[in-house]
């Protein structure tokens, strides 16, 4: 036999043998992953069930985490008031949340995204009648607001050297809860609707005087979310309503025209009228 004959021998009887260890080929169109997976068994095929136990336990606390937001907004909102170096700096509808059960709470806005420059207002109750505040901002900076104590006048208040927090549960009606039109404070020479609930040449007319107790029997504060003043200081406000400039008038704001009038139609009685302005003579 020559020596090319005996390769070729040799070479046929290796082939037919096959590898000596692992699976056998895969047959044909099989991926070999396959073919390996289904022969084999691999270590740590107890991975899979781990990453997806802990991928159950994510997916578990994602929703406990919106479903605690969603009762949240499901609350009636409280009602906040924030003042700071003397001046209001929030008076609105807030989510109220309790901190454990020792009277600690924490608050958020709901009428504009922060409470001078806190999106959430922490109240942590120190020793009784005493409590630390602390104000986290939009970029995520939990800021030390200082050591409050609680108002004698106003107990839903809490009042620091230089502060103020006030916490209250809606009233009935009051135009800031969820579901209802939001009164908003007015800056100048920012356009409003306003909602003009009474007419006259001074505060101390009788019509003058219900509507301004009549709006805050509703939760809203002259000053802030209301105002008595001339129409002349309301741009379009005169023309309107076919008034003089000098004419007072009570008015309540509001973004929209949607919600102004929505607040309109819950009154009674009717009001005056409602405008499109440009707020102006505001410090």
């Amino acid at each position: 036999m020559s020596l090319l004959s005996s390769s070729r021998t040799l070479l046929s009887a290796l082939l037919l043998l096959g590898p000596c260890d692992g699976p056998a080929p895969a047959a044909t169109g099989q991926p070999m992953a396959s073919a390996a997976a289904s022969s084999t068994s691999v270590p740590g095929s107890a991975v899979p069930a781990a990453v997806s136990a802990s991928t159950a336990a994510v997916s578990a606390s994602t929703a406990a985490v919106s479903a605690s937001a969603d009762a949240d907004r499901a609350k009636p909102p409280a009602r906040c008031k924030v003042t700071g170096q003397g001046k209001t700096r929030y008076d609105g509808a807030c989510t109220f949340r309790p901190e454990g059960s020792g009277g600690s709470f924490s608050v958020t806005p709901l009428d504009q995204p922060a409470m001078s420059g806190a999106t959430v207002l922490t109240v942590s109750i120190t020793s009784p009648g005493v409590a630390e505040v602390r104000g986290l901002t939009a970029a995520g900076i939990n800021s030390r607001w200082g050591e409050a104590r609680r108002s004698k006048a106003d107990s839903a208040c809490w009042e620091g050297s230089d502060f103020s927090v006030c916490a209250y549960a809606a009233a009935p009606g009051d135009a800031r809860t969820a579901g209802t039109p939001k009164a908003v404070r007015q800056r100048h020479g920012e356009s409003y609707w306003a909602v003009y609930t009474a007419l006259g040449a001074g505060k101390e007319t009788p019509e003058m005087k219900a509507s301004i107790a009549a709006l805050k029997g509703r939760g809203l504060e002259l000053g802030v979310t209301f105002g008595v003043g001339s129409l002349g200081c309301d741009v379009g406000a005169a023309a309107a309503l076919r008034k003089p400039d000098e004419t007072l008038a009570v008015g309540v704001y509001f973004v929209t025209e949607a919600e102004a009038r929505a607040f309109a139609a819950s009154l009674t009685p009717k009001p005056v009228g409602v405008a499109r302005i440009k707020a102006m003579c505001r410090g």
